[in-house]
């Protein structure tokens, strides 16, 4: 099982919102373009109400089941017959500790900040700030429409752009042709806010969703493009939400 990272949890995010359309549940298709990966992956979703589940394709599949009900989210290998398990509060956790680190190595940085020349040392200042935007409390998101349009798999959307603090993190396209949305709109922010609290940046991520009026059928942010290419009103089987029976349990980050 591969180490679960802040990334893993921000993916899950992006993949997971625009799935709260479907009052008796929904499934779609999306592919995600960019980030540290080479070329594109696709991903199938599956959600019912106070759950979900990512099927990554391609040769290393995995699969993510979150269940709001339970807190908990679990990381299952087909392949290899194993999965592991980890609850919100463990996740919380682990993010605490990342964000000690980057602290730490925050402060070092600054320190040889003072070493460089004046352009170097400007440039840092930059990337160092668009960080720093989510770790302030008091920065608050912001969604505004910039009026742009285009057509996104079939859909007319709009665009829309995510500040936090006054600085543009996430730019996101959001359709009305999904009419289902107002139906579903009080478990979208039941569950946006309960995957908000795991740190600063989903924080950011999830205040800015729930100002949304609207399906997102495209998002970009940091670097990566989730994009939704179909999208169907299904109901799923609740057990198609557990772990399949036989499978063994392993440690979280093996």
């Amino acid at each position: 099982m591969m180490r679960l990272k802040q990334s893993v949890i921000i993916l899950a995010i992006t993949l997971a919102l625009p799935a709260m359309a479907g009052a008796q549940g929904l499934y779609w298709e999306s592919i995600m373009a960019g980030g540290s990966g080479t070329g594109e992956g696709r991903s199938e979703t599956y959600y019912m109400p106070g759950m979900f589940k990512i099927v990554e394709k391609g040769d290393q599949q995995r699969v993510m089941i979150f269940r709001l009900d339970r807190k908990m989210m679990y990381m299952v290998n087909p392949k290899e017959k194993t999965y592991s398990e980890i609850t919100f509060a463990e996740i919380e956790k682990q993010m605490q500790a990342v964000s000690k680190k980057r602290d730490e190595r925050m402060a070092e940085a600054k320190k040889q900040m003072e070493k460089l020349p004046p352009d170097q040392r400007k440039q840092l200042e930059e990337q160092m700030g668009r960080y720093m935007m989510f770790e302030d409390p008091h920065a608050k998101s912001e969604l505004t429409s910039t009026g742009e349009k285009k057509t996104i798999s079939g859909y007319s959307a709009t665009k829309y752009v995510a500040r936090k603090g006054g600085t543009e993190f996430m730019i996101v396209w959001v359709t009305r042709d999904v009419k289902d949305w107002a139906a579903m709109k009080s478990d979208f922010e039941r569950f946006s806010s309960s995957m908000g609290s795991l740190s600063q940046i989903t924080a950011g991520i999830s205040e800015a969703y729930q100002k949304i009026e609207g399906f997102p059928v495209q998002t970009e942010i940091g670097g990566m493009t989730n994009t939704v290419t179909k999208v169907e009103r299904r109901s799923t089987p609740a057990s198609q939400f557990d772990v399949p029976a036989g499978y063994t349990k392993v440690e979280a980050g093996r």
